[in-house]
């Protein structure tokens, strides 16, 4: 039954951000991936490190990893994107 919970919160959290990176994002379906990838991990790290947790809890900590990773790679993904577009304006040479 938890991991059910995980999946649905990595899904609200994929959700919420493909909101705020609606133009720099990585889509619906990657943001749910990440999102239920990261609810999971941060899930299973609580509940292997606090062995006394409530399922609150854990899926506070899953919310927050999950969050964190969508947040890490939206912001490679733009720093990418950005360095392509600057990539293109440089002159190959300079005379």
């Amino acid at each position: 039954m938890q991991f059910l919970w995980y999946v649905l919160t990595g899904l609200l959290c994929g959700l919420l951000t493909g909101q705020v990176f609606k133009s720099n994002g990585i889509g619906f379906i990657g943001n749910s991936l990440i999102g239920i990838m990261g609810s999971i991990e941060g899930g299973w790290v609580t509940a292997k490190l606090f062995a006394n947790s409530t399922l609150t809890w854990q899926l506070i900590a899953a919310a927050a990893i999950a969050n964190l990773l969508l947040f890490v790679i939206n912001c490679i993904k733009q720093s990418n994107l950005s360095a392509k577009k600057n990539l293109y304006k440089t002159p190959l040479y300079n005379d």
